[in-house]
């Protein structure tokens, strides 16, 4: 169990070097770093087993989290102390997410990772083949 200034975070299992994470709107996303460790429902985890005084990848999973979350990043590095929990903070941005089957006006597909544009001529989306 972690207190801080966001609340308190329970976790099966607990080190002596830890991370918390912070991933607001991100509920479910998945920790690679510790199987069966997800986020909960006010954004935080804890990530129990960091090397301290090395370089630790901590990582985020998007998978199980709701599908329009946005994260700015995935992965972090740390180098923690020994006995401390360092706090890693994953942006996330909460945004409509669309799926079209755009085709030119021949029927045709369009090219992979054609740019395609609203009508203030922003770019909005890349195009993509289905697998």
């Amino acid at each position: 169990m972690i207190a801080h200034s966001g609340g308190v975070v329970l976790s099966p299992e607990s080190g002596s070097t830890m991370a918390l994470i912070e991933a607001k709107d991100a509920a479910g996303a998945m920790l690679p770093g510790s199987p069966g460790t997800r986020v909960d429902s006010n954004g935080y985890a804890i990530l129990p087993y960091l090397r301290p005084y090395r370089i630790n990848a901590v990582e985020i999973d998007p998978k199980g989290s709701h599908d329009d979350v946005a994260f700015d990043r995935t992965v972090a590095q740390v180098v923690p102390w020994e006995g401390s929990v360092v706090k890693v903070a994953f942006g996330t941005k909460v945004q409509n997410n669309l799926t079209l089957q755009a085709r030119r006006a021949n029927h045709e597909p369009l090219p992979f990772a054609a740019s395609i544009f609203s009508p203030t001529a922003r770019r909005s989306a890349l195009s993509a083949r289905a697998a």
